[in-house]
């Protein structure tokens, strides 16, 4: 993880004996590595050196976080709740984990890394006019522990609409996007926009959220409205672009 050196091989896959091995073109001095394996906690390691004596990477268990996702007291089935450690830093972020909901509504995280906070949501995409499920922190406890969140019910959330206009132009350039981001959650939603730039969501959560446009050959001219934490629906929003890069 972390910066790499050009030719430095991203991925490498353990053999049925744990054995790996990675390639780099250049010189260096050592590696931080990020290790995923099944029914095990995902862990990062720092100072891999080249050559030397072989070197055993121990992953620990983790810990579970369980709950069950309701509306109107019943299950909701096959959407997708995530967490992401509250630490952002280098060291300390091991990234994100999605889990899907069964026919009962509950979701189980088996093996998340112990011992910190994270962000629990649901991911705006599976959740697309059903509830929004806004961000919160949770504690996961220490190795071989099981959190439960009890019940988690959907939330109707917000409603965000408003146009994309460029200046001189009836119509959008094809492939334009707005792009919906949360402040807390590791999560986004793309919002493929029409040629007339007007949009319309539904459900968003009630927390700190931003709009971006993503449109080829446009900038903005002038400041992306600001939405901070949403409290009620936003509308009549006017993002303005106009051509340049």
């Amino acid at each position: 993880y972390g910066q790499q050196a050009a030719g430095t091989d991203v991925v490498a896959i353990s053999d049925s004996g744990g054995e790996f091995e990675i390639y780099v073109a250049k010189a260096f001095d050592s590696l931080g590595l990020r290790i995923d394996a099944p029914g095990l906690a995902r862990t990062k390691f720092t100072g891999a050196t080249p050559g030397g004596a072989r070197r055993d990477f121990v992953l620990p268990q983790g810990a579970a976080l369980v709950g069950r996702v309701v509306r109107d007291g019943k299950p909701v089935k096959g959407i997708n709740v995530g967490v992401t450690s509250v630490d952002r830093g280098m060291e300390g972020f091991t990234g994100e984990f999605v889990v899907g909901t069964d026919p009962d509504g509950l979701f189980v995280f088996s093996n998340l890394p112990a011992n910190r906070d994270y962000q629990f949501y649901g991911v705006m995409d599976s959740l697309r006019g059903i509830g929004a499920v806004p961000a919160r922190v949770v504690r996961v406890g220490k190795e071989g522990s099981r959190a439960d969140l009890g019940v988690v019910s959907l939330t109707p959330g917000w409603r965000v609409a408003g146009e994309v206009r460029v200046a001189n132009a009836k119509t959008l350039p094809v492939g334009s996007r707005l792009i919906l981001g949360r402040e807390g959650a590791w999560d986004f939603s793309v919002i493929d926009l029409s040629a007339d730039g007007r949009f319309d969501l539904p459900n968003v959560p009630g927390e700190a959220v931003r709009l971006n446009v993503g449109m080829t050959g446009c900038r903005a001219a002038a400041s992306p409205p600001k939405l901070g934490r949403l409290e009620s629906d936003r509308t009549g929003l006017i993002f303005l672009m106009e051509p340049g890069k």
